[in-house]
């Protein structure tokens, strides 16, 4: 089920009622693809250019953005809402707003949820759970994770909740100082 229209026309994509939540990814960019299929909806100017997709390593892809293009927006649905993003949207013009008000005098907000550089990691990557596991300890230990960021003070580092080091220094031999990190339990 579609949870925008297009208007090619107009260069317009409608935010159909009652949705609270699009997906860049599959509620604009795909749809557009399927839409331009249909009719004659190709003779319109291209709404999206995307970058993104491509490996990074063998088992990790760079994350996927959307642009707007060639004067297309998205307009929001009539009436007081909150509207959920998820994705990195922009528009081809350098700091262009990728959203136009509804038609009447309503009030919304649009709360966008961009993602990772890091998209995706591949699940036939032939790592166990464990492997995994560990691999997203290291992504967050190394500060990579933006609802995790890594905390460091003296004698501890955090990485959100779950993740607990403990800092030890020592002078021995004394012309030297060791660093021990531990993970905690």
């Amino acid at each position: 089920m579609s949870l925008v229209s297009f208007d090619g026309a107009a260069k317009i994509i409608q935010v159909l009622p009652g949705v609270t939540e699009l997906d860049v990814k599959v509620d604009l960019y795909s749809e557009w693809k399927e839409w331009v299929l249909l009719s004659d909806n190709s003779k319109y100017p291209e709404a999206f250019t995307s970058v993104g997709g491509d490996p990074i390593t063998a088992t990790q892809f760079l994350g996927s953005t959307f642009f707007l293009q060639n004067g297309w927006r998205i307009r929001m649905r009539d009436g007081d809402h909150m509207l959920s993003v998820i994705g990195n949207l922009y528009t081809a013009e350098p700091g262009g707003d990728p959203y136009l008000p509804p038609v009447g005098n309503y009030k919304v907000t649009i709360e966008t949820q961009r993602s990772n550089l890091i998209d995706t990691i591949s699940s036939g990557s032939g790592l166990s759970n464990e492997q995994a596991t560990q691999l997203a300890e290291l992504w967050k230990l190394s500060g990579l994770d933006p609802a995790a960021p890594l905390v460091v003070s003296p004698d501890s580092r955090e990485a959100g909740v779950s993740i607990s080091q403990t800092i030890e220094r020592s002078n021995d031999p004394p012309d030297e100082q060791t660093v021990t990190v531990t993970r905690d339990p």
